[in-house]
């Protein structure tokens, strides 16, 4: 009888690298958060945390191209055909539109910054214009660099961007570290550098390596493939904004109405929970490209299936973190701010798992959508959801503090998208097997 080696499914080697990076990720971000403490003290790390808080925002420098070059790239290996000049050309657009960027970063940083970054009564208004665009330059920076994980992932090789990015977030450990033992002025500023100076060498020098390896006859620039990436970047760039509306009013709402202790406490506790996340999100974006080409394919039933196994999983782990974070979370937190007074009550962690719930149930068929280059569902539900979002965060926040903040997020995504998306795949999925599609 012959043995023969079962073989794991792609998506499954690729998720489960995933999971290993993410597992990385979350403890480099957990450990940081006490060395950063501890180095610069409850008030700059308030300043800290605010800065990266706006991540989602910076990364709008993308302009969408990196997820339609993703969708690009996965259609064409459908199809059989090259597409170096679909890396090239998007190279080109990310560089051109990281310039725009630059140039509205720094009109942001003069009329916003100094309001966003009031809490530290210290820091000169000059001081929070430069480390916001310091940060933001450089936050854009790793979002182009990025690219590279979704050329990674079309092209089936997600272990790879797994790898880079826990090799990224070592990095900002290492530069963390090197700055709380060597730098005594301006320590917030260069440990903003310290912390995401590793991502943006680690990315770039990634991509420029993918670059040289495409064949000299497909590096140029074609307007016929930048006019189609562009096409489809603006409906995902438009989408993006609209994302960030509603997951990123958070940290903007919270540094005019929260304490500096209510900014720390939200920060440690959801970066404990976006751990839980990102197992989740690894499995998302290891299954994207699958779900791109069996949507290319026409396999809807294959959809389905893998689609209720993917919300199964993140809903179990959902519900084992919350549990374990009832305990745990209190406890996170005195290793982390020592000394603190930071207690985090149980109605706090009860109400960010019901929100990482949502979440699950929601980004999974958002991502079906998306794969299927299928936005206009997120185009009709999610301004209605960024509306009710920024004025429930807004109210609630101001009557109940950060769990009003939470609640008011939450109730948007159960409004809205929890039950329309769902519908919005069903019609689709059955229209197109009517047409043959």
């Amino acid at each position: 009888m012959r043995f023969e080696v079962p073989i794991v499914p792609r998506h499954l080697f690729v998720a489960g690298s995933a999971w290993g990076s993410r597992v990385i990720i979350g403890g480099v971000q957990i450990v940081s958060i006490r060395v950063l403490i501890t180095s610069l003290g409850v008030t700059d790390y308030s300043i800290f945390a605010l800065l990266i808080g706006l991540a989602g925002w910076f990364a709008m420098a993308d302009f969408g191209v990196g997820v339609s070059l993703q969708n690009h790239i996965s259609e064409r290996r459908t199809k059989g055909q090259f597409y170096g000049d679909l890396i090239y050309t998007a190279v080109i657009l990310e560089l051109l539109g990281l310039v725009f960027a630059t140039c509205a970063l720094v009109v942001l940083a003069i009329y916003f910054a100094p309001s966003y970054l009031q809490s530290d009564q210290y820091l000169s208004t000059l001081g929070r214009i430069r480390i916001f665009l310091v940060t933001g330059v450089l936050f854009s920076t790793i979002t182009i660099g990025g690219i590279i994980s979704r050329i990674l992932y079309a092209e089936q090789k997600g272990y790879w961007a797994n790898l880079l990015a826990a090799l990224g977030w070592t990095g900002s450990l290492f530069g963390i570290l090197i700055v709380s033992r060597s730098v005594t002025n301006g320590r917030l500023l260069w440990s903003i550098v310290g912390y995401l100076l590793p991502q943006v060498v680690v990315n770039t020098a990634a991509l420029f390596y993918r670059i040289h390896q495409i064949p000299i006859n497909q590096r140029c620039y074609r307007h016929k493939t930048g006019k189609s990436l562009i096409h489809l970047a603006g409906r995902f760039w438009l989408f993006a904004i609209l994302s960030a509306v509603v997951l990123q009013m958070d940290y903007i709402i919270i540094s005019q109405y929260g304490t500096t202790k209510e900014i720390i406490l939200y920060n440690v506790a959801t970066k404990a929970f976006s751990f839980a996340a990102m197992v989740f999100t690894a499995l998302l974006q290891a299954l994207w490209p699958e779900f791109a080409e069996q949507a290319a394919r026409l396999e809807w039933d294959g959809i389905r299936k893998k689609l209720k196994i993917c919300i199964t999983i993140g809903i179990s782990f959902t519900v084992i973190w919350t549990a374990g974070s009832i305990f745990g979370l209190t406890v996170l937190v005195g290793i982390l701010a020592p000394g603190r007074s930071l207690y985090v009550p149980m109605g706090l962690v009860l109400l960010l798992g019901l929100y990482q719930l949502t979440r699950v149930w929601s980004d999974s068929y958002a991502m079906v959508l998306q794969s299927c280059s299928h936005l206009g569902p997120l185009w009709r539900w999610v301004p209605t959801q960024a509306v009710i979002s920024g004025v429930l965060q807004w109210w609630m926040m101001r009557k109940w503090g950060i769990n009003g903040l939470i609640g008011g997020l939450t109730v948007s995504f159960l409004s809205t998208v929890c039950w329309a998306l769902p519908n919005e795949l069903n019609r689709l999925i059955i229209r197109r097997k009517a047409l043959g599609l």
